[in-house]
């Protein structure tokens, strides 16, 4: 087995690793070893000093990060890293909620995607970047009465996110089957909730993905 895929490897040795760490200095090769979860603890810690953001990201995604290290990622100052963090299923409640005020949306739509509380996903659907908001509308454990109110977003960005949430009420899916935006007509036509007859009336949408996308759904419920 060559060292490439001996960094990737999570049945490769401790030791062997570190000595793969000591002289490698190839990025891609790097990555790999700060991704492995048997990669010894210093390599990884050497790792998140690094004044390489791709190297900081690829330790994040570790699985096998120490409580130390992972909030000492917390706090790392670039928006990618937490990001990732904030997507870990051992990142704490606490630490997401601290996130939810990060001055960065990309770290605000991460913890709008990873969270299932309903209470910061409320929070979050207040939020003055579009783009969080979708990832709220899109979340599956979002409130129905937060979904309902998404769903008349001024943006269609938002608006896009609730119609392709499967547990949107029938009742707003049938609204935003008639939507402006075509992207939020063709994420109804995929949503496995939206019922037969809105699937019916959107095959013959004036655009012509949003129909196809349409007829394919009404073709699979059939097949069901």
């Amino acid at each position: 087995m060559d060292d490439v895929a001996k960094a990737s490897s999570p049945d490769t040795p401790p030791e062997e690793l570190r000595a793969i760490a000591d002289r490698s200095t190839h990025h891609l090769m790097r990555a790999r070893i700060a991704r492995n979860p048997s990669t010894p603890l210093d390599v990884l810690t050497d790792y998140a000093a690094a004044s390489d953001v791709y190297l900081r990201v690829d330790v994040a995604h570790n699985s096998s990060l120490s409580p130390r290290l992972l909030r000492r990622l917390t706090r790392d100052p670039h928006r990618a890293v937490r990001a990732v963090i904030a997507g870990r299923p051992d990142t704490t409640a606490r630490q997401l909620y601290k996130y939810a005020h990060d001055r960065e949306a990309v770290v605000r739509s991460a913890v709008a995607e990873a969270t299932d509380d309903a209470a910061l996903l409320g929070r979050l659907a207040h939020d003055n970047d579009i783009g969080v908001r979708h990832t709220v509308g899109a979340n599956p454990a979002t409130s129905v009465e937060v979904l309902r109110r998404l769903a008349r977003d001024p943006s269609s960005v938002p608006r896009n996110g609730v119609a392709k949430n499967p547990h949107t009420p029938t009742e707003d899916l049938r609204r935003l089957a008639k939507d402006e935006d075509r992207i939020v007509r063709l994420h109804v036509a995929w949503n496995t909730a939206a019922p037969v007859d809105v699937l019916e009336a959107l095959a013959l949408d004036v655009d012509r993905s949003v129909a196809e996308t349409a007829s394919e759904s009404l073709m699979e419920r059939r097949r069901a």
